[in-house]
């Protein structure tokens, strides 16, 4: 299975668990631009419903305990002390509730954003929300991907060339796949210099190499 972190946060990543989804609606907190899968919104919705839940269902048990404390014959079942710490509780966990809606609105605008261009349709369409028309780009988010939606971008990165790819002119050579991949100019080969008349390792013709005087000297007479 795909790691949702090999996959940036813009682009869809298809098949997502419940654990990837979360993940990546936290990580993409302000992240606007880009695409995401339906699995990652819906999973990501699921999640914070779950946790809104774990906080609700308890206020609303407290909220129908303080009720019937205030009912005819009530205050036997619950007294004074413990209406009192309801009561705490309940603004506690009604305080908390709200407080994760707040830290939720941004990232959950932000993966609605995506998922609306991965359906390709504009991520603007979340604005009809403001206005009571929050159903019709709830419905959108029901929409497969669609390829289109990759204008929308981020484009995909490009795999460097590798050497033995073949370019417009054929096989390129390594040094050109160099240049191509570092920059570096193709290196000129160095050539020796060609050996001049008689250096084949030793003096030039003539010379005291051949264990006499050069050409055109005088020579010396061994007696004197």
């Amino acid at each position: 299975m795909t790691s949702s972190h090999t996959v940036p946060i813009g682009q869809p990543l298809p098949g997502a668990s419940l654990g990837q989804a979360t993940g990546r609606f936290f990580r993409g907190y302000f992240h606007f631009a880009g695409r995401a899968s339906r699995s990652e919104f819906w999973w990501a919705m699921l999640a914070v419903w779950i946790i809104s839940l774990v906080l609700l269902m308890p206020a609303m048990l407290i909220a129908v305990r303080l009720q019937s404390w205030g009912e005819p014959g009530g205050a036997a079942l619950v007294t004074q002390v413990e209406a009192q710490q309801s009561v705490t509780t309940f603004f506690v966990l009604l305080g908390a509730s709200v407080l994760l809606s707040l830290v939720c609105t941004i990232p959950t605008y932000a993966v609605m954003w995506r998922r609306l261009q991965d359906a390709n349709f504009h991520g603007a369409w979340i604005l009809l929300s403001f206005v009571g028309l929050s159903i019709i780009p709830l419905v959108i988010c029901f929409f497969g991907s669609n390829p289109a939606g990759a204008r929308f971008g981020p484009p995909p990165p490009a795999a460097p060339p590798a050497f033995g790819v073949p370019s417009e002119h054929g096989y390129a050579s390594p040094a050109v796949v160099r240049q191509q991949r570092f920059g570096t100019p193709p290196q000129p080969m160095q050539q020796a210099p060609a050996p001049g008349y008689g250096s084949y390792g030793g003096a030039s013709y003539g010379g005291a190499s051949y264990g006499g005087t050069p050409y055109g000297q005088p020579q010396r007479d061994p007696e004197r």
